[in-house]
Order: C-alpha cells, then structure tokens, then sequence
C-alpha cells in the first residue's frame, strides 16, 4: 500500500476515482491566463498545503510555457484524482507544434531549442512525482504529469 512517501502508481485505474476535468486553450490569444484560473479554482476546493498549490501551478506554468514557445497552440487539462485515499492531480499538455525530436536531451539541464535555459521540462520532472513525454514528429507533443498531494 502506497504511502506519503511513495505515490500510488498511476497505472492503478482500478481503485483510482477521478474528479471533473478542467481544460482550456493555450494560445497566443488566451496565453496562460484561463488555465491559471481554472488551476486556482480547481485546487482551491482542496485542502492543499502552500507548497503543493505552488507546484501544481508551477508545473501548469512551465508547461504552458513550453506550449506558447515551442507548440504554439495547445490545451492544457488538470484532472483531480484519488487512489486508495491519495490524492493526485494529472496535468496534461499538448499542443501542434513540431514535436520534439530528442526526448532523452529534453530532460536533461541546459538543452533547448530555444534560446532559453532549457530548464521547463526538467523542472516539471523534479516536482512532479510521474512525467511522462510523448512527441508525435511533426505534429506535437503530449505530457503527463502527477502530482501527489496526500
């Protein structure tokens, strides 16, 4: 049985109940202004520490980040979710942009196709308790991420 220091896997679906699903556009348009919203709304009925709602929405904006430099246009999705009495957030990004051609360098400090410092997604890696990448070459890219609460 899954503790405070050990997530419950998310491969689980059996004993996972999940909550409403909020989305919405990441775009030049609506920038990361709706998610943010509805991520504030989402978490705010849950009794969070500080320190986990500042993560949750630090990994919406990371993520968004990366949709708006990198994807262009995309969605990002934050689904509540509690297995066996944990309580999790599943924070999904995707978006239309090119994809991203080494996976493996992505994760890794200092790698960007950008000018910037490349720290988006190994940062969402370190905060967040399972991440998972996938690049649809050249038509985008999905990430997971869970992030355990309690």
């Amino acid at each position: 049985m899954a503790n405070a220091h050990h997530p419950p896997s998310c491969n689980h679906a059996e004993n996972m109940q999940t909550f409403a699903t909020l989305c919405a556009p990441v775009d030049k348009v609506h920038g990361l202004s709706a998610i943010r919203q509805y991520a504030r709304r989402c978490i705010a009925s849950w009794n969070l520490s500080p320190m986990a709602r500042a993560e949750i929405l630090t990994i919406i904006n990371e993520l968004g980040n990366n949709i708006l430099h990198h994807g262009g246009e995309g969605k990002i999705c934050i689904t509540p979710a509690q297995i066996n009495g944990h309580l999790g957030f599943r924070i999904v990004a995707e978006d239309t942009g090119p994809g991203i051609s080494s996976l493996g360098k992505s994760r890794f400090r200092g790698h960007s196709r950008r000018k910037g410092l490349g720290l988006g997604l190994k940062g969402v890696g370190r905060m967040a308790n399972d991440l998972r990448i996938a690049s649809r070459l050249p038509r985008g890219t999905y990430v997971e991420a869970w992030k355990w609460v309690f």
